[in-house]
């Protein structure tokens, strides 16, 4: 990871994203192996080089972290994988606006009360830590950003703005205003300025 960041550095690409298995099966109980302890004077040292150079970091946990499941299983596993991702941020030093981004998960062919388990989840599971790290992001077919935007008015959970996803479904807002309304569920002070994902599939873009 110290390379790539350096790379980037030298081209002046200050947004980078952690591979959520940059420590494999740490979430698991399979793993007995002490990374933090292990891996601490390297954390830091490469935490120093993020905020030397004010790069902005996330994560992206795996499409198994699904916190509005009925399975109460699977949410207890992506809880795991959200915790460990916490800590690996936090081994590195950083303050709370290197963040983790999720999706709100499945509709489970009801939408509402699939929404409203990912709100009771989230204020009744998670830590404060966690909450500080966390962002929601829209998808491109169950939840838009609307969707995300009345989860935060009951959670105050920022919303991550994905671009293509936005431009695959959406309530019939310009990507223009989906970035200024997602801006406002971002705390700037505590946040940092508002994280949005872009890509482009069109030819030879």
């Amino acid at each position: 990871m110290r390379e790539s960041l350096r790379y980037n550095i030298h081209h002046k690409f200050l947004y980078f994203r952690i591979s959520s298995d940059i420590i494999p099966f740490a979430s698991h109980p399979i793993c007995k192996f002490d990374w933090e302890n292990y891996f601490e004077k390297d954390l830091i040292s490469i935490g120093q080089i993020v905020k030397e150079n004010k790069i902005r970091i996330s994560m992206h946990p795996d499409q198994f972290v699904i916190l509005n499941s009925p399975n109460k299983e699977v949410v207890k596993a992506g809880l795991r994988e959200i915790n460990y991702q916490i800590a690996f941020l936090s081994a590195m030093n950083l303050d709370n606006t290197a963040k983790i981004q999720i999706h709100v998960g499945g509709t489970y062919n009801d939408k509402i009360a699939s929404s409203d388990r990912f709100i009771k989840n989230y204020n009744t599971l998670l830590s404060d830590d966690v909450k500080s790290r966390l962002v929601i992001e829209n998808d491109d077919y169950r939840f838009s950003l609307n969707d995300c935007i009345k989860i935060y008015d009951k959670t105050n959970v920022p919303v991550l703005l994905d671009v293509f996803h936005h431009e695959c479904f959406n309530d019939g807002q310009s990507v223009q205003n989906a970035i200024s309304s997602a801006e406002k569920t971002w705390e700037k002070n505590k946040d940092g300025v508002i994280m949005i994902d872009y890509s482009n599939q069109e030819p030879k873009f």
